[in-house]
């Protein structure tokens, strides 16, 4: 981060990076946040979650649902703490997963907005 550095429109999102992982006295002391997860919208009613987990198996990784959460934990068989991870998603009303897919590194959550039919908007016909 410079100390000064005009932001505009098109660079916003560096703008609120610099903000929140670095200021001109923790700079050159502590390390930049590294981002393991993002969302990624497909459309309105679904999503995926990607995990950045290179280097596991698909066997060291877990990934489950319960009580409107979606939660992943990877285990080390080594002890390596550096190597371990677990983070928990609040899932909305009424979304459900719909598939997991681990491919070069990344895992992949498909994530859709299921809503009952008895919720759903209805149009009547005036008469």
């Amino acid at each position: 981060m410079h100390l000064f550095r005009r932001y505009t429109t098109s660079n916003i999102n560096d703008l609120l990076d610099d903000f929140f992982t670095s200021s001109p006295i923790t700079e050159y002391t502590l390390p930049r946040i590294y981002k393991r997860d993002r969302w990624i919208p497909v459309n309105d009613s679904s999503g995926r979650l990607e995990i950045e987990l290179a280097g596991h198996s698909k066997d060291d990784i877990e990934v489950y649902s319960e009580n409107n959460t979606v939660s992943v934990s990877v285990k080390d068989n080594n002890n390596n703490s550096s190597r371990r991870y677990h983070r928990t998603w609040p899932l909305g009303e009424y979304e459900v997963v719909k598939g997991v897919k681990y491919e070069n590194g990344l895992l992949s959550i498909e994530i859709s907005k299921v809503v009952p039919d008895e919720k759903k908007r209805n149009y009547f016909k005036i008469e």
